[in-house]
Formats: C-alpha cells, sequence, structure tokens
C-alpha cells in the first residue's frame, strides 16, 4: 500500500485553523462569552428536574403556584374578556355553617341524623343533577336505640335518590375491626341501592393546598366522571364500591377473617381491600416521585364559578341563604363549614374542605395543563424581548455614568437613578409574569413563573456585565481632569459613593491573597481553563437531554 507523503503547504493550513480553533475554545466561557452557557443550564436544569425529581421540583413549582394563584382576576364570569370559557357543569356549594350547627344541629357531632334525613328530603325536592357529599354519615359505635332509628331515617333518605345521583365521602377510619366491618355492610347496601363513594383526601404542599390527584377517585374527579364532564378521565384507582364489594364476598368465602388456634398468638383481623375504612397505627405522608408525577395543580379560577350557599339564615355577602339556591340540574357539594376542623390555606385565602373538592371538580373540566402551549411560549419569547432591549438601554445610561470622568453629583446622580429605574423595571416585569401565569391559569394553561424569572434576571445581569465590558473599553485610560474644580457637593458625594463599596473590597481582597498562594497561583489557569471547559460541555449535554425528553414526551 502506498502512503502519500503529506503536503506541507496544506498540513501548516490545518494546523493553524486547529490552532486558531484551540484559541476560540479557550476563550469560550471568558467574561464577553460566559452568559449564554448559564443561560442554556438554567432550563436544562428545569427540564431534568421536572423529568427525573419531579418531587423535589415540586416544592419549587408550589412557590410559584403562590406567586401566580392570588393574581388570577375577581369577578363574575361574564365580568371581562379576561373571563374564561365557563365550564360545563358549575358547581353549587352548600354549607353547614356556624349559625346552622348551633342552631339547627344543636352542636351536636356526629350530626343529628334525623335532621340530616330532613335536609336531604329539602335537597332532593330541588331536583339536583348530583349531589356530593363531603360528611362522614356511617353509623357510629354503640348507637341507642333512637340514633338506630334516625340512622335507618338517613338511610332510606339517601336510597331515595336516583341510581348515580348521589355521591358519599368515604368512612373516617376507625381502629375496631368490628366497626370498620359494620361501616363496609352499610357501605355495601347503600352501594347495591345506586350510590358511590369516594375518597376525601387533600393534599398539603407545606401548609397549602395547591394540588389534587387525579388518579384518585376521591370527590371531586369522581363526581366529574359522574356528570360526565371530564375533559380526561384519568382516574387509575378502583372506585371504594367495587373494593367493598370485592371485601364482601371475601368476607363470605370465610377469607376476610383470620381463625386463631389455640397454640399460637391471635393475628390482629384487618379489612385487605377495604383499607380505607381501618386506621393504621401511625401514618405518615410522603410524596414520593411516582405521585409527585400524578399530582395536578388545582385550577384557582373555580371562585369565578363556584356558586356558595350557606344553610343558616344569616348568611354574608360572599354565602347565599340556602332559600334563595336554584339547584335544579346543578351538581351539589354538601359539606360543614362549622368551626376550623376542615378549613384549609390556599393562596386566595382559607377555604372549607368540600369547597375545594368543588374546585378539583372544575380543575377536572378546565385542566391545568404544563404543556408548552403556542400563547405561553409567545408570551415568553416577546417579554423577554421586550427586557433585553429596555434593560440594555438603561444599563448603558448607568456605565456610562459611572466611567465618565470626574465623577460629579450629577454623574453620580445620574448613576443611581439609573440603577433604580432599572431596578423598577425589574420589578415590574416579575409583576408582569406572575400575573400573566393567573391569568392564564383560569384558562388551563400553566405558565410556571420561576423558571422564567430566573432566565430574565440572569439575562438582566449578563446584559449589564456586557455593557459594562463595552464602555470600559471604550472609556479611554487617562482622561483630561475637567477644567472645573470639584465642588464641595460634588467631593461629598463622592465619598457617599464609596462607602458601600468598602466592604465588597474587603472581600475581593480575601480572594486575591487566596489565589496569590503559590501553590493556588500554580494551578490557577489550568483550574480555570478545566472549570470553563467543563461547564460549556455540561451544558451542551444537558440541553442536549432535555430536548430530547422533550421530544420523547
Amino acid at each position: 500500500m502506498k502512503i502519500d507523503k503529506p503536503n506541507d503547504a496544506a498540513s501548516s493550513r490545518a494546523l493553524r485553523w486547529l490552532r486558531a480553533r484551540a484559541i476560540d475554545l479557550d476563550h469560550i466561557g471568558g467574561e464577553e462569552r460566559f452568559p449564554w452557557r448559564v443561560v442554556l443550564l438554567v432550563p436544562a436544569l428545569v427540564i431534568l428536574a421536572k423529568a427525573y425529581w419531579p418531587a423535589l421540583y415540586l416544592r419549587v413549582e408550589d412557590a410559584a403556584l403562590q406567586i401566580a394563584a392570588p393574581m388570577i382576576p375577581e369577578g363574575s364570569p361574564e365580568a371581562s374578556w379576561t373571563a374564561p370559557r365557563p365550564p360545563q357543569a358549575r358547581p353549587s356549594v352548600l354549607l353547614i355553617d356556624d349559625e346552622a350547627f348551633e342552631g339547627r344541629f344543636r352542636e351536636r357531632s356526629p350530626l343529628d341524623r334525623g335532621e340530616l334525613a330532613r335536609l336531604l328530603e329539602e335537597i332532593r325536592a330541588a331536583s339536583p343533577r348530583l349531589l356530593v357529599v363531603d360528611l362522614d354519615l356511617s353509623p357510629g359505635p354503640a348507637p341507642t336505640a333512637g340514633e338506630t332509628e334516625a340512622q335507618s331515617a338517613l338511610d332510606d333518605a339517601l336510597k331515595a335518590f336516583a341510581p348515580d345521583r348521589l355521591l358519599l365521602a368515604t368512612p373516617l377510619p376507625a381502629r375496631s375491626y368490628d366497626l370498620a366491618l359494620s361501616r363496609l355492610r352499610w357501605m355495601h347496601e347503600l352501594c347495591g341501592a345506586g350510590a358511590r363513594f369516594a375518597h376525601t383526601a387533600l393534599f398539603h404542599s407545606g401548609s397549602h393546598v395547591l394540588r389534587y390527584d387525579p388518579t384518585l377517585p376521591s370527590l371531586g374527579p369522581l363526581a366529574a366522571r359522574m356528570a360526565a364532564v371530564q375533559k380526561d378521565d384519568r382516574i387509575a384507582e378502583p372506585e371504594p364500591c367495587e373494593l367493598v364489594a370485592e371485601q364482601v364476598r371475601d368476607i363470605e368465602r370465610g377469607e376476610g377473617e383470620t381463625l386463631a388456634r389455640a397454640e399460637e398468638a391471635v393475628t390482629p383481623r384487618t379489612l385487605g381491600a377495604a383499607y380505607f375504612l381501618q386506621a393504621p397505627p401511625g401514618a405518615a405522608y410522603y410524596i414520593d416521585n411516582e405521585q409527585a408525577r400524578q399530582l395536578a395543580p388545582i385550577n384557582f379560577g373555580y371562585e369565578r364559578f363556584v356558586r356558595r350557599y350557606c344553610l343558616s339564615a344569616a348568611a354574608g355577602d360572599d354565602c347565599a341563604a340556602f332559600a334563595d339556591a336554584a339547584l335544579q340540574d346543578q351538581v351539589v357539594f354538601l359539606g360543614g363549614a362549622w368551626g376550623q376542623e376542615d378549613i384549609h390555606p390556599t393562596p386566595a385565602g382559607r377555604r372549607e374542605g368540600v369547597t375545594l373538592h368543588a374546585a378539583t371538580f372544575h380543575s377536572e373540566q378546565v385542566p391545568v395543563s404544563s404543556r408548552f402551549r403556542p400563547l405561553a411560549t409567545a408570551a415568553e419569547f416577546v417579554l423577554g424581548l421586550i427586557v433585553a432591549f429596555v434593560l440594555g438601554s438603561v444599563w448603558s445610561g448607568y456605565f456610562r455614568a459611572l466611567y465618565g470622568e470626574p465623577q460629579t453629583l450629577q454623574r453620580i446622580t445620574a448613576r443611581y437613578a439609573y440603577a433604580a429605574l432599572a431596578t423598577v423595571l425589574v420589578l415590574g416585569t416579575l409583576w408582569v409574569i406572575a400575573q400573566s401565569s393567573g391569568w392564564l391559569m383560569q384558562h388551563g394553561i400553566w405558565l410556571d413563573p420561576l423558571p422564567l424569572l430566573g432566565v430574565l434576571l440572569l439575562k438582566t445581569l449578563f446584559t449589564a456585565r456586557k455593557v459594562e465590558l463595552e464602555a470600559a473599553r471604550r472609556q479611554p485610560a487617562h482622561e483630561p481632569q475637567a477644567a472645573a474644580p470639584l465642588t464641595a457637593y460634588d467631593k461629598a458625594a463622592r465619598v457617599l459613593d464609596a462607602l458601600p463599596r468598602l466592604a465588597a473590597h474587603r472581600l475581593e481582597s480575601l480572594v486575591k491573597v487566596a489565589s496569590a498562594l503559590p501553590a493556588v497561583q500554580r494551578h490557577w489557569p489550568t483550574v480555570t481553563r478545566l472549570w470553563k471547559k467543563s461547564l460549556t460541555a455540561a451544558s451542551i449535554l444537558l440541553l442536549a437531554w432535555a430536548v430530547f425528553i422533550l421530544f420523547a414526551d
């Protein structure tokens, strides 16, 4: 095989080209070109965190939800052009408030079953489309003869509702197996009559209720399924009535109870399928990555569409009287509002548990989607262009005043004025982003403000640094002094302007001392180059992987 001798001219050109590219690579990460890597790194890390560590990112996004939810415009559904399209079914919430609890129910807990039976008859007379009850209506432990009779009347009132028109809350868990078995048979009887049951779980993110689990048959999602208004039926778990029927079949076959032998220790009897009826000795709630992927944000635009009625006649402005309620063909949520046990904090204020279940019912019809929508993308793009242009102009004026000599009172005042204007613009931009997130949320679009805020703040800082370097290059090394001498006001302004920089200079001197040590100084250029190139490679790889995840979804 013949090997041609390399051409010297071609080899020289190739070496020069490689050397030039190596020099360019070494300059990547310099002060002039540093910003692009971090700007790419931030959204890439956000996408990867949402994909691989959703439970961790959930905490970050919860803060964004608390910022955006209070920004949702208030008013009636027809108030203005900002109002979203109404859902198919607007829920009505009927609250047993403090006055009704004290008067009609005589402050009895559990609630008087006879009075509840009469209340259900009143509601049935109004012909609602669906009644959702966020109350535990199951039999209590060791009932008296009068309580048994009242419970029987209540059960008859519940069975009077036509099939698929009644959704009840699962009973509270009981440690006693006998009480749990009694409630199991009660649920089985009502399920056979056409009623359905749902869980009442509300998920607290920190101290606030911000999300719900659409895969769990809880009151809101299951009510949306029964009313046939779900946009996407995402319920993956079996309904409680199915679990109850399975447990009853096991008991009838003799598999639900464990017979203890004389020589063996007695094992505790538990309900396997109907797990929600027996409370475990101790339970700790922890959101893992899999469950974090399932949780969906509550659409806090629900308050435009939820009608609130109070059972008492002394209802306030935000809660109409039950006598004025028009419940015909409506989805009615009945629950308690007395005391503080079932009151939960939300970004929009403290709300009753039944109101939040109505909110999840609304969210099933207008789900908050985190998918990239054209409107959200356009808002980010336009907002970024405006901020980059405006802040670039403001920082140009700031650094012109900073590098202008001599530093007179006029230049110092202009510099601080530019800095104040830039701060106001940044804060205004943050407000616009939060307002946009709240406005888009009620339309079912989730514009997460935190990643966008982080990128815009980085863009602001890097724009400032770029303008600073350009101004420093344009400024002559030795500018002739002004003919007019400095006034006393100019000297005082220069002294005041220098004070805030003394602390920064002290920190800078520590860095200089550390970098001047022989061991650090000897390897400092190598460490700097490796750091810059490693950050560049990591940014590119992370961004490529994030793009792959987006397309894979």
